[in-house]
């Protein structure tokens, strides 16, 4: 059956291996385009609003399958407009990463189905928030010259979290650089140093109990 909603979120811990149409229910009587991106930018956003634009040529329903592990806040805001007024003959289905940090005002406009199991330890990160600036720079060496692979990742999923909490309440500008520094924090090539010197400036100091 055609799902009623014209738009779903599907969030999943492997978008390279993920079957999205197993999610989505029967397609017998849907034109379905799938599109793969390594990112969604606003020419990206606008190659979408195209396809979703016209008709479908051999049936009801064009279904477009959107994989993608992130869209920029630019482009969020930019599909605002056609997930809100969507062509009567074609649905969404967006599927990205577990960790994918998306703006309420566009994660209000889907159906989300969450497809993952994971439990997050954010002890090291709420400890790392809760120091002073100078202080979250001293633990950083520490911990880079100790090579604390495990702490820098408990501090990135800690950073996960606080962005889907605080996503709707973060100035645009700070939320981009956190969200740069999710991404990137223990990605091959990266220097972790760095993007936690930067991550230690940005981030806010946790508020007084």
């Amino acid at each position: 059956m055609l799902s009623e909603h014209h738009a779903q979120l599907l969030r999943v811990l492997n978008i390279a291996i993920v079957k999205p149409l197993e999610y989505y229910g029967d397609v017998s009587d849907v034109e379905v385009e799938e599109l793969q991106f390594s990112s969604i930018g606003i020419d990206e956003v606008r190659r979408i609003t195209l396809m979703a634009s016209s008709r479908p040529l051999v049936a009801n329903f064009r279904l477009l399958v959107v994989v993608t592990p992130t869209i920029t806040f630019e482009a969020q805001q930019a599909l605002l407009k056609i997930l809100e007024e969507p062509p009567q003959t074609t649905r969404f289905l967006f599927v990205v990463p577990w960790d994918f940090v998306m703006l309420p005002t566009l994660t209000s406009r889907f159906q989300v189905i969450n497809n993952f199991t994971i439990e997050i330890e954010n002890q090291s990160f709420i400890a790392f928030w809760q120091l002073s600036y100078s202080d979250r720079l001293a633990e950083i060496t520490k911990r880079i010259n100790k090579k604390d692979s495990i702490w820098i990742m408990e501090v990135r999923h800690g950073l996960v979290v606080y962005l889907k909490n605080e996503v709707g309440l973060l100035p645009i500008i700070k939320l981009r650089t956190l969200n740069m520094i999710m991404e990137k924090l223990g990605a091959r090539g990266s220097s972790n140093k760095m993007l936690l010197e930067e991550l230690a400036l940005t981030l806010p100091t946790i508020p007084s109990a």
